[in-house]
């Protein structure tokens, strides 16, 4: 009976933690989901994906924005760096499909638009974050397949998917 206890407690404590990721993961997914709009504007006119000065003041704004949360700006460097390559990768995905089929009827929003949306995401990403964390609400492996999952729709390989997830479990909250 204790054994059968022990058991069910531990698979409850995984289902809890599982959906704990959730909102989180939602938030992220709406983040990425404006890549194809930035993709499209950036093939309209021609720019490069990777714009590393625009790169650069995402970084710093967001730890900044962190640290103002109560999180570690210097954990949460390499979790932005992992989204924007991601981003990046999903931008790229859409690219190369308009070179050879453009989306009938279909126009991007304004890149000036979608950026300032992106940083509210960013912000709604980074305060879910240190509210789940202050609440002691860590992300383990265990979230991990539910991460994945709720990513697949996204043009990501596993390995970027991965890549996302290993930097989003090394953000911590700030020492003080």
């Amino acid at each position: 009976m204790r054994t059968l206890s022990l058991t069910l407690a531990l698979c409850l404590s995984f289902a809890v933690q599982a959906s704990d990721i959730t909102p989180l993961t939602s938030l992220i997914n709406q983040r990425l989901g404006w890549m194809q709009d930035v993709a499209g504007e950036k093939f309209q006119q021609n720019l490069a994906v990777e714009d590393l000065a625009q790169e650069a003041r995402v970084l710093q704004a967001t730890a900044n924005k962190a640290a103002t949360l109560g999180l570690d700006g210097e954990s949460v460097k390499p979790f932005i760096q992992a989204q924007m390559d991601a981003a990046k990768r999903i931008q790229r995905h859409y690219i190369a499909e308009w070179k050879t089929q453009l989306p009938a009827g279909w126009q991007p929003r304004p890149l000036s638009e979608v950026r300032a949306a992106i940083a509210q995401q960013s912000d709604a990403i980074l305060a879910q974050l240190a509210n789940q964390l202050k609440a002691g609400q860590t992300i383990t492996d265990a979230d991990r397949a539910q991460f994945a999952q709720q990513l697949s729709e996204r043009p990501l390989s596993a390995s970027d998917i991965n890549s996302l997830f290993d930097a989003l479990m090394q953000v911590r909250l700030s020492a003080s």
